[in-house]
């Protein structure tokens, strides 16, 4: 729906021959260098991880974050859950405190894109401040005032329900934990709470956000490569990069499979800002955004296989030695 809405009123025969003039070997560097970030992820989850007293290895980790996003494709957010389901079933982790670190590492990858936004906006104010205001803002604030009763409505409801649910757990804790589903989410918060605290618990923290800037790092490269790709983009400078980051991690954030249609959305919005047309805009997004989605197809893919065939040829590897 949203990438109908993001290519609504565009010439979609100029888009696609403009695609397939593009210079794609600036796109499979993108593809290679992402590669980096996808790494560095997996090796500073492994950080966090570490101090739960398991050490899984780099490869197993790396195809868990892969296989996580291979998931975000088909289910949003569902790459979170089901990346800490691989490395339970390929390290015996219990996925309770796994789930506790992944939010840790979301936290800091939302202060970290917080900071990114700070950033674009020191270094080209005026233009981006407009790009907020007219995408972000000015739709806010008239959704707030048009809704107002409503907002008003459920945020006190949500609270009664807040208050209610603590009485509630405090009246009826030993009966509740005393039941096999109550036991089930007593054990899922006792992980959660256990996986937030081995960011306090790191070796080496300072390594831990050397390896956070590092995967930012990557994703700036792998933007701006893409700008070489198509001539209306190839002469746009490394901040107007920074801006497309963080604009397009905005729509990566969206609830929608991948981000598909929120990130083309956003980055075209924003480039306009740029004196760049809306279609080459579309095109620009469509490039970027595609090459990764098959790469993340690719190396999910490799991450199924790896973490998964093995187990089922391990029977018929036992029974030839016997």
């Amino acid at each position: 729906m949203l990438l109908y809405f993001a290519f609504k009123g565009q010439d979609l025969a100029i888009i696609f021959q403009n695609l397939a003039s593009a210079n794609y070997w600036w796109v499979i560097a993108s593809m290679i260098l992402s590669i980096g970030a996808h790494y560095l992820r997996a090796i500073r989850w492994k950080m966090l991880i570490k101090p739960l007293g398991f050490s899984p290895s780099n490869a197993n980790t790396f195809h868990a974050v892969m296989i996580g996003y291979l998931a975000n494709l088909a289910f949003p957010r569902m790459g979170e859950v089901t990346r800490c389901g691989v490395l339970t079933k390929t390290d015996k982790i219990p996925i309770n405190s796994l789930i506790g670190t992944v939010i840790v590492e979301r936290f800091i990858d939302f202060l970290t894109l917080i900071a990114l936004l700070f950033f674009a906006l020191f270094i080209q104010f005026d233009t981006i401040y407009q790009f907020i205001d007219n995408i972000i803002f000015t739709p806010l604030i008239y959704s707030i005032k048009s809704s107002t009763l409503l907002l008003i409505t459920t945020i006190t409801i949500l609270f009664l329900f807040l208050l209610l649910g603590r009485y509630l757990y405090l009246k009826f804790k030993d009966d509740f934990t005393s039941t096999k589903i109550g036991n089930k989410i007593s054990n899922l918060l006792i992980g959660i709470k256990d996986g937030f605290t081995t960011i306090s618990k790191m070796e080496k923290p300072w390594l831990f956000y050397a390896y956070s800037i590092g995967i930012w790092f990557f994703y700036f490269i792998t933007t701006y490569l893409v700008f070489f790709a198509i001539p209306a983009t190839s002469n746009l400078g490394w901040q107007v990069a920074i801006f497309v980051l963080a604009a397009g991690s905005l729509g990566m954030v969206a609830p929608v499979q991948g981000g598909i249609g929120a990130y083309h959305w956003m980055v075209a919005e924003g480039l306009v800002l740029f004196s760049i047309v809306k279609s080459d805009g579309l095109i620009y997004a469509t490039l970027a955004h595609s090459s990764q989605v098959l790469l993340i197809l690719f190396l999910g893919l490799i991450g199924i296989i790896a973490t998964l065939i093995p187990k089922k040829l391990q029977p018929e590897i036992d029974d030839e030695q016997e």
